[in-house]
């Protein structure tokens, strides 16, 4: 906005003052606060005014907020909730040529005022639809003149300024706004309109992490660690990527110059795809090309956040949006979300310099094709490359892609300017550059500050991250040896584990390093190793003192013998001994076989045969002395020379037994002598350690298999979840170094005569002759030969071949199975077979981090909680399937399938049986039911009945039969009945299609009227059926009440009775004293 009134009025005294005068006045104050607002504050949407449409409600909400418009214009209004709307005509008196066409007195567009109330509709989503918000400032002029009886005084004009919500079509929106850049004819406004949309056009990208969602089944080989970086590498991936930095190019290029593209152009164009996902012919490189990636994405994303910032504008146009601000589309709600339509806040360069932030933002960019042009994975120099691991210190979380160490995969000297002055643009103002920290410290040009090269020597409090990189493709024992060694000598407060990828866990080495699961175990081993130790020195110092002839003297000598110097530094033995046999054969022959020493030992055959008995005392001795812990105890040589020295003291024992009932024998005629070395004998044969030591063997190998199983990667990452990949480790967490292993379980070896044939290929497919090919660790080798293919014939199976040639690294191939198909490709890569990368064992392919130490130096004890389930399991359902007869029809099998409620179930308080944990199979005897309770892992029971089933074949029925009773007539004698007895057939039986109603289900009672008679058609369930006749019965009439009837009357004879004296019926008594009484 410029100035356009350059003079205003000045009063003195005495004069004439006008209309004009005032009017110039306030137009040039007004005029100046409007430049005030627009030249030093900035124009747009300050805050709030927030478009937020309710469907449900039929209303639009306008937030609460302020704004300015390119006029200088201020908004400034309170939240309003409009639910109404009406056409919207500019009046004509407001001269707003945006909307209003003064020639044809008519809007340039079809206005809506949308209205808290009031209005001629109501407004609706569908209305809405197509349609952009704005916001009017209406000044509006009043004639306030006005003749009164009293004064026809002119009191001016006033003008009133209203706030007016409108509805303007996308389409008219979209020529409103074009019609208002051209209008100004600036193509710096042009730009700025673009720069405005970098908000919306710019979207976040982000880059999936490693193995998420988890794969099932659980990643445990080498080769599903590649494909989990290839699942994150995928083409839609980098294609928005590198989309979204064309379109940041393009909205910044009148800030960008004449910065190139054509490393960003080129960005992609050579990589390979299969399945849409990135394929290296180097599978170690997975890792970096996603460090790689994420560092685009990172340099992208502060891009974008800086360019937020480029919109700072110098004296704008008042022509832009003069007395509007458009506030975002109808059905958007832009609290939520970014909008084209929108008059985003323009700042003045007072409170954003566009000249500094532009200058940043060349920077960035920059630097975004300097990483694209200088990425490089450099590879060590051997598997032994023990120096090319190095750590910097670096941030993790939010900061910048700035405020991190370099990544040592770019060539920071290469490009001009180098990348190392792209990197962080306040140090490159600052002429810092060169302290940006980075694994290539080194190549800097001189002078370089020490903290620089050796950052780990400095304060590291500033950092919470631990840049760890250069051991990719080394030997996993190198690269521990490495980053133990700068953890070290550093004091660095983090952790190192390594694990082994494939189901191998048997040659797993590293599990040493928790000792502290030992620690129990060894104090028991040094506990029993000691006490035997013990009992074996008092037995050889026994065996020492006997005397082998008779004489005593005081004259002692030290002994020579290591073991016996373990029992006692300052031993001594006399001469005339044992002992002093053992010691003398010792020195002279010590190097001699055992027989040649034992030959040597004395004249007499029982005391060769005790001296022997010494020797493997010492023996033992030795060889607990030389096993300092369990770890290094060799049990398997311990147990043979044990059984060995028990063994040789029982045939001693033997011998001495034999000898008892002789008075005399030479040396050992002694008989007390003879029982005291049957005692001394007997102790040795039944000092029981053996199993002693079994067990603690056994326990110890338990827990390192256990140790062993859990530094395999893929049970590693299922019990600690948390696994992130980002190139090192931060402060206070676990380095997870990953490095190749056979993928399936050691196999027994196989031995036999096995034929291995196949070829050497190159990439393209042709032969490679002369290729050696020799078998690890054997005289056996091939070469190829012109058509590039080998055979052996080896002896056992599985064997490494090992693949050499001219020029190209030695590798490693492990073949499990005899084949005469078997392709190796050979490059200056990792070589394949077929179709798999062969990589060496041991060679680590990845690294991750845990943001924690993990684990503890000694066993944890942990109190596992369950967490309570928030959501209402489902009910409890169970089903029961159909009974299935044994073999021999002796008991029957029901499937009881249950769903619902929390696995796992029980069933009678015991596991369910079905694999799949869902089903459970219950037997019963023959025609044998039971209840069963089913149960869950909450609180939910059902009962379940298994009925009984008979599984015995239906036996061949018998005849139906039908038996009649006799006919028995009611009170009334109108009807009679007949009961019918039903056997025979195949129950249950039914009367003229209706079941029998005896209670037993084998009798029926039919009525018939008196004197009539009929037929019943009586059937089983079967086939049988058969008709019945019912005879015709007649009922007798009902006999009258005599009690009444006097013989005078004549009467008698209608009772039946040929006397008064009636028999008495049924019921009744005869009382000869007067009346009948009932």
């Amino acid at each position: 906005m410029e100035p356009t009134i350059d003079a205003y009025p000045q009063f003195v005294a005495n004069q004439v003052l006008k209309k004009d005068h005032l009017n110039e006045l306030f137009g040039y104050l007004d005029e100046q606060n409007r430049l005030t607002r627009t030249n030093l504050i900035g124009i747009g949407i300050v805050c709030g005014l927030d478009v937020i449409p309710d469907a449900g409600a039929n209303k639009i909400t306008v937030t609460q907020g302020c704004g300015i418009t390119s006029a200088g214009y201020l908004i400034a209004v309170n939240t309003a909730d409009l639910t109404r709307y009406q056409d919207y005509v500019v009046p004509a008196e407001i001269i707003y040529p945006p909307l209003y066409d003064s020639a044809t007195k008519q809007n340039k567009y079809t206005l809506w005022e949308m209205l808290p109330t009031g209005g001629t509709h109501a407004l609706d989503a569908t209305f809405w639809a197509d349609k952009v918000v704005l916001m009017l400032v209406e000044l509006k002029a009043e004639n306030l003149k006005n003749c009164s009886p009293n004064s026809c005084d002119d009191r001016g004009t006033e003008v009133t300024v209203t706030f007016r919500y409108l509805l303007i079509s996308l389409t008219d929106a979209d020529k409103l706004r074009a019609e208002l850049l051209g209008a100004t004819g600036s193509p710096t406004t042009t730009d700025l309109d673009q720069l405005q949309q970098a908000k919306a056009l710019l979207k976040d990208i982000r880059l999936p992490r490693f193995d998420v969602p988890r794969q099932l089944p659980l990643i445990f080989s080498a080769e599903e660690i590649f494909a989990a970086y290839r699942k994150t590498l995928t083409k839609a991936i980098i294609e928005t990527l590198k989309s979204q930095l064309t379109q940041a190019y393009t909205i910044y290029q009148s800030i960008l110059g004449s910065l190139p593209d054509t490393a960003l152009q080129n960005f992609g164009s050579t990589y390979t795809y299969i399945s849409d996902q990135l394929a290296l012919t180097n599978p170690l490189q997975y890792q970096y090309y996603y460090d790689f990636i994420s560092d685009l994405i990172e340099a992208y994303n502060e891009l974008r956040a800086a360019g937020l910032y480029a919109t700072g504008i110098c004296c704008p146009s008042e022509d832009l949006f003069p007395r509007h601000l458009m506030l975002g589309k109808a059905i958007e709600n832009t609290t939520q979300v970014s909008s084209l339509y929108r008059h985003e806040f323009l700042p003045s360069p007072l409170l954003g310099s566009r000249q500094e932030v532009a200058g940043h933002l060349r920077q960035l960019f920059g630097r975004i094709i300097r990483l694209i042009e200088t990425f490089a994975v450099p590879a060590p120099q051997s598997m032994a490359d023990f120096n090319a691991v190095r750590i910097t210190p670096s941030y993790l979380g939010r900061e910048l892609l700035s405020q991190k160490a370099v990544p040592f995969y770019y060539q920071i000297t290469n490009g001009t300017p180098p990348l190392y002055e792209l990197w962080n643009y306040a140090k490159t103002q600052e002429n810092k550059a060169k302290t940006n920290l980075t694994y290539h410290a080194d190549l800097y040009p001189a002078p370089v500050e020490n903290f620089v090269l050796n950052p780990l020597e400095y304060d590291l409090e500033p950092y919470n991250f631990f840049r760890i990189e250069g051991h990719v493709g080394l030997h996993w024992f190198y690269a521990l040896i490495r980053l133990m060694n700068l953890r070290t000598v550093n004091r660095l407060p983090f952790d190192v584990v390594v694990l082994k990828t494939g189901r191998n866990y048997n040659n797993i080495l590293d599990w040493h390093t928790h000792q502290c699961y030992f620690q129990d175990l060894e104090a028991l081993y040094a506990s029993l190793k000691e006490e035997l130790i013990c009992l074996l020195c008092q037995e050889a110092r026994y065996f020492y003192e006997v005397p082998y002839i008779k004489g005593d003297s005081d004259q002692r000598f030290p002994t020579k013998v290591a073991f016996m110097r373990h029992c006692d530094a300052n031993f001594t033995y006399r001469p005339n001994t044992w002992g002093f046999l053992y010691e003398t054969a010792f020195e002279r022959i010590e190097l001699f076989k055992l027989f040649t020493k034992w030959q040597r030992l004395a004249a007499d055959q029982q005391v060769k045969d005790f001296l022997l008995l010494i020797h493997k005392i010492i023996e033992l001795g030795d060889l607990l002395t030389e096993a300092e812990d369990l770890v290094h105890f060799n049990f398997d040589l311990y147990r043979a020379k044990h059984q060995d020295l028990k063994d040789y003291a029982a045939l001693r024992l033997d011998d001495l037994k034999k000898m008892l009932p002789q008075e005399s024998s030479d040396q050992l005629a002694v008989a007390w002598l003879v029982e005291d070395l049957i005692d001394h004998l007997d102790f040795i044969i039944r000092t029981c350690k053996i199993e002693s030591f079994q067990s603690l063997v056994e326990t110890c190998l338990k827990r390192r298999e256990a140790i062993q199983q859990q530094l395999l990667f893929g049970n590693y990452i299922q019990k600690n979840a948390g696994i992130n990949h980002k190139a090192g480790v931060p402060v206070g967490g676990t380095f997870l170094l990953v490095y190749t292993g056979e993928e399936e379980e050691a196999r027994p070896p196989r031995k036999g005569r096995f034929v291995l044939a196949g070829r050497v290929l190159e990439v393209s497919g042709a032969p490679v002759p002369g290729v050696s090919i020799v078998v690890k660790n054997s005289s056996q080798a091939t070469t190829t030969n012109a058509a590039g293919r080998f055979q052996l014939l080896v002896l056992h199976l599985p064997v490494t071949l090992v693949v050499a040639f001219v020029g190209v690294p030695t590798r490693e191939i492990v073949v499990n199975e005899s084949t005469d198909t078997l392709d190796i490709i050979l490059t200056a890569e990792p070589t394949t077979a077929n179709g798999k990368t062969q990589l060496p064992h041991g060679v680590v392919i990845a690294d991750f981090y845990l943001p924690y130490i993990c684990c503890s130096d000694c066993i944890p004890i942990q109190l596992n909680i369950p967490e309570p389930n928030t959501e209402e399991p489902a009910e409890l359902v169970v089903q029961t399937g159909e009974p299935v007869c044994g073999a021999h029809n002796e008991s029957f099998t029901v499937l009881i399938t249950i769903s619902g409620g929390t696995p796992p179930y029980i069933v009678n308080n015991a596991a369910v049986n079905g694999a799949d944990g869902k089903t459970h199979t219950v037997t019963l005897p023959n025609n044998t039911g039971e209840a069963f309770i089913v149960g869950d892992q909450g609180t939910q029971k059902k009962t379940v009945a298994v009925a009984a089933h008979d599984c015995r074949p239906p036996e061949e029925p018998t005849e139906l039969q039908v038996t009649l009773g006799n006919p028995e007539c009611d009170e009334v004698r109108k009807n009679f009945s007949v009961l019918l007895t039903i056997s025979g057939g195949t129950p249950p039986y039914a009367v003229n299609n209706q079941p029998v109603n005896g209670a037993d289900g084998t009798t029926h009672s039919v009525s018939f009227t008196t004197g009539q008679g009929g037929a019943v058609e009586v059937k089983d369930s079967g086939v049988q059926q058969k008709s019945v006749a019912i005879p015709a019965h007649t009922c007798p009439p009902v006999e009258e009440d005599c009690r009444r009837i006097k013989p005078c009357n004549g009467m008698a004879k209608l009772c039946w009775y040929p006397l008064w004296l009636p028999k008495p019926s049924k019921g009744r008594k005869l009382n000869f004293g007067g009346d009948v009484q009932g």
